[in-house]
């Protein structure tokens, strides 16, 4: 009993794991590597695929190929089809009944007449796609007249209830046979077709298979060096029997003749020499299922046209192929992995360009497939990489949400957009990257915060205090610097990242920003105490100390939290710095103190003064300390390069 607790256990704690993984599957997802989206993506367009959810849109498709192969705007690029010219449609139409009346009334001696007016100038092959189940008075001359013209085939059909509608056997002795059912899709139109009806003893043959085998035997007689039409072998299931038609052109453009007028000897009989004739109905209303094609989807034609563009297909070994299922999966696989390696590389504007830019590109190569007879997924591609956009979009917001919300209340707007727009070169695997950059670090602190926060109850402090800090960080972010972090009434503030600097002048630029920012930092200081005052408040003073030099910036913290970044001796020079405020306040108007290191970069736009020679732990040279006395009047003093910096031998301090 107690195993079957254990076991009960385990399975509990399975279920409750998968259940998990698969609530973090879109986050996995959208976060996860550009490999996964891609796999991911293209795995979800073959299972959208198997199940047919592009069905109507690869039907649509289907039509798109045909129409723009008989665009005219084409036809020097990719000629346009045409029916073969050994076909001849002879179309029971509108003609033939305004002349012979309602065609249940008709008898079986039109169709004795019309094989007679044949003879004059025999065909290779006559067809009807029309069934003879019943039996009529006029059988006898019919069945004479296909005797004599020796090559006939005649249609048969399955009713509602499954019985199969064979002609009279009287007829069925003198003519081949072969069915004529016909195999719509569900927007009506006829894209495939059977070619044989596998049954318990034999496989029924099309009407047009059988219409191809008489015309091999004619052929044999009105050419025998004419090699014979290749037809395909019976298969064991009715899937492998079918195929898709490569419809040649609109039905309309058939080479036919209207029944009335051949019985009436208005065509001359040489058109139907040699050729494949088919005999069937056309005329408006008199198909109960009527066929619908490629090329007239909204008019309803007859299904001696299907059984044409069939044998024009036999004739001519054009068939439209179709790549398996494994082959169509691996695609969109492959499609959707490139795609997401590709995508994500580029902007958005590229991407939005590609997106828009590739279901053209697709259409015109299943175009040129499609010539080539072969008939290419058209939707689930163009799909395959839309969705993969799309997810790309979604991570790319998630990346920007993530970026924004570390460095949004920490930088400002310029600055933000700008590690956005470098977001590749900072950002992985959900954590910005360690980077080696030379950048100027800038430290602030209250003076005698200690003895001030006692004037206060604690919440009252804190309303004290977020009003400094709130007044000092808006210089800093006005000046492209990023606030690091706050060390209780101290600001720490990094100019220069998290896009590495590559030249002297931009790293300059960060020097002279940190300055801007701390002479702004104290003129705002000085209107931020007139308001304390006014209120009964306590005034501030700060000191500030700045250097530049190398350190490392990246996510700091463990699993469960991160925080972005500076670490390394540049950072503990500029805290040392900003302490000897306290000492160095004769000649240090703004409170502001940097290194000479700093001031090599910045002295031919600012005054300042060399106030004490600074030894640092591990440092052979001693680093000088100025005060920033203001931007320079008119003043321009040589730039110093970085190896002349003053040292502690050539240190002399202002009295």
């Amino acid at each position: 009993m107690q195993v079957g607790k254990q076991g009960k256990t385990q399975w509990l704690h399975f279920w409750n794991q998968a259940w998990t993984r698969f609530k973090a599957l879109p986050n996995e997802l959208i976060t996860g590597s550009v490999v996964f989206l891609g796999l991911t993506v293209g795995l979800i367009t073959v299972g959208l695929n198997s199940i047919g959810a592009w069905q109507t849109l690869e039907w649509q498709g289907y039509r798109l190929l045909f129409a723009a192969r008989q665009a005219e705007w084409l036809g020097n690029l990719l000629p346009s089809r045409e029916w073969d010219d050994r076909l001849v449609v002879i179309a029971i139409d509108d003609q033939s009944l305004r002349t012979y009346g309602q065609f249940a009334t008709w008898k079986r001696d039109r169709y004795t007449e019309l094989l007679n007016t044949l003879q004059a100038s025999p065909p290779a092959a006559v067809g009807f796609a029309l069934l003879f189940p019943e039996e009529t008075p006029e059988d006898a001359p019919f069945a004479e007249a296909m005797a004599f013209n020796g090559t006939i085939v005649l249609g048969i059909a399955r009713d509602n209830q499954g019985n199969t509608l064979f002609p009279r056997p009287f007829l069925n002795s003198i003519a081949a046979l072969g069915h004529v059912q016909s195999l719509g899709d569900s927007d009506g139109i006829t894209r495939s077709s059977w070619l044989y009806i596998p049954t318990s003893t034999d496989a029924v043959p099309s009407l047009s298979v059988s219409l191809a085998q008489v015309y091999n035997q004619s052929l044999a007689i009105i050419d025998p060096d004419a090699p014979p039409i290749p037809i395909p072998e019976p298969q064991a299931t009715l899937e492998q029997n079918t195929v898709w038609i490569n419809w040649p052109a609109p039905s309309r453009e058939v080479p036919q003749y209207s029944f009335a007028a051949v019985l009436n000897h208005q065509v001359d009989p040489s058109a139907f020499a040699d050729k494949i004739v088919l005999v069937g109905l056309s005329a408006t209303g008199l198909e109960s299922n009527p066929l619908r094609t490629p090329f007239d989807a909204d008019a309803n034609g007859a299904g001696v046209y299907l059984y044409t563009a069939i044998l024009d297909n036999l004739l001519n070994d054009r068939f439209l192929h179709r790549p398996n299922s494994l082959w169509v999966g691996s695609g969109l696989v492959l499609l959707s992995l490139a795609g997401a390696f590709l995508l994500h590389r580029f902007s958005l504007r590229f991407q939005l360009l590609t997106l828009v830019t590739f279901p053209v590109l697709w259409i015109g190569i299943a175009l040129v497939v499609f010539h080539a007879h072969w008939w290419i997924p058209v939707t689930s591609p163009i799909a395959a990489l839309w969705l993969v956009g799309i997810m790309l979009q979604l991570r790319a917001h998630n990346d920007r949400q993530l970026l924004m919300d570390l460095f949004s209340k920490h930088v400002s707007s310029e600055t933000a957009k700008l590690i956005w727009e470098h977001r590749t070169e900072i950002f992985e695997s959900g954590e910005l990257q360690a980077q080696e950059l030379t950048a100027t670090v800038l430290f602030m602190d209250i003076r005698g915060f200690t003895t001030i926060s006692e004037q206060f109850k604690p919440a009252e402090l804190l309303r004290w205090l977020n009003r400094y800090l709130d007044a000092m960080t808006d210089c800093i972010m006005a000046h492209g610097g990023v606030v690091d972090k706050y060390i209780g009434d101290a600001i720490m503030a990094v100019f220069g990242i998290p896009i590495p600097r590559n030249s002297r002048a931009e790293i300059r630029q960060d020097a002279l920003n940190a300055i801007a920012a701390g002479i702004a930092m104290h003129d705002r200081l000085q209107l931020l105490n007139q308001t304390l005052r006014s209120e009964g408040l306590p005034t501030i003073r700060f000191g500030i100390g700045i250097h530049t030099g190398n350190l490392v910036a990246g996510s700091v913290g463990g699993s469960q939290r991160l925080n972005y970044s500076v670490i390394g001796d540049t950072v503990n020079v500029a805290a040392r710095i900003e302490a000897l405020n306290k000492n160095l306040q004769n000649h240090n108007p703004y409170d502001l103190l940097i290194s000479g290191h700093t001031f090599a970069y910045v002295r031919d736009r600012y005054e300042a003064k060399p106030l004490q020679s600074l030894q640092l732990r591990g440092k052979a040279d001693s680093t000088v300390i100025y005060g920033v006395q203001g931007e320079s009047k008119g003043k321009i003093l040589p730039r110093n390069p970085l190896n002349l910096l003053e040292t502690e031998s050539s240190f002399k301090p202002d009295s």
